[in-house]
């Protein structure tokens, strides 16, 4: 994963990320291709303290398309073949564990620390993350796809949808980038990348419950190395 989802190639996915996000918001909404042709939108644009967002019936197909529904369809194939492979992994593994543990010798001892194999401990490791992608995946499709719903029903007719179940499934979609963080903390790697941007791992390690790794805290000059009382030589 490493060999190929490089610093390079991940800069260069969300450079195209954004530049897809103002292909089909910035530039539609400054030229104006979004407006409804109606009586009440066109009302509703000539009244500075009307803030309601009334598109016209292409560009609410357009952009929940190719916003919501394409990625949406993408993310559950992909999902579904990545644990329909790592359930097989799984099984696999469960399958030759009683091989392996007959290769072990009688006399030899067993550790406590070294009760499971490293393989395993990994495999559990990838099997914690891909429940983790799932619940992700799970959360935004449940907080977003009732506005996307209701953004293509009401470009249709805005007698269909309540104004105030709209801005209810707008705002449920917003609560869905809070969720996220609590979510991503399922995952050590997440955890501590999280210290690191609140500047909560230099605390620690100061105090000395994390080793010293040359970490650069919060837009510091240097990073912190080795330096009498932090453990190092």
């Amino acid at each position: 994963y490493q060999s190929l989802l490089t610093k390079g190639r991940a800069r260069a996915i969300v450079c195209v990320v954004w530049a897809i996000s103002a292909l089909i918001s910035f530039l539609p909404i400054m030229n104006h291709w979004w407006e409804d042709s109606d009586e009440e939108a066109q009302s509703c644009y000539r009244e500075p303290t009307c803030c309601d967002f009334i598109t016209n019936w292409p560009y609410a197909i357009f952009s929940s398309t190719i916003s919501f529904y394409i990625p949406l369809v993408i993310m559950i194939l992909l999902y579904s073949k990545v644990f329909n492979e790592a359930k097989k992994q799984m099984e696999k593994m469960e399958r030759n564990k009683p091989r392996l543990s007959e290769k072990q010798q009688p006399h030899q001892p067993v550790n406590k620390v070294n009760k499971r194999r490293p393989s395993r401990l990994l495999a559990l490791k990838d099997h914690k993350a891909l429940k983790t992608l799932g619940i992700i995946m799970g959360t935004f499709t449940l907080c977003w796809l009732p506005f996307f719903l209701a953004n293509i029903v009401q470009a249709a007719s805005n007698n269909w949808v309540p104004r105030v179940f709209f801005l209810f499934c707008n705002w449920l979609g917003y609560v869905n980038s809070g969720f996220n963080p609590f979510i991503y903390c399922r995952s050590s790697d997440f955890r501590k990348a999280f210290k690191e941007l609140l500047c909560f791992q230099r605390h620690h390690q100061q105090q000395g419950r994390l080793p010293n790794t040359g970490w650069r805290p919060c837009g510091l000059g240097s990073a912190v190395g080795h330096h009498p009382g932090a453990g190092g030589d």
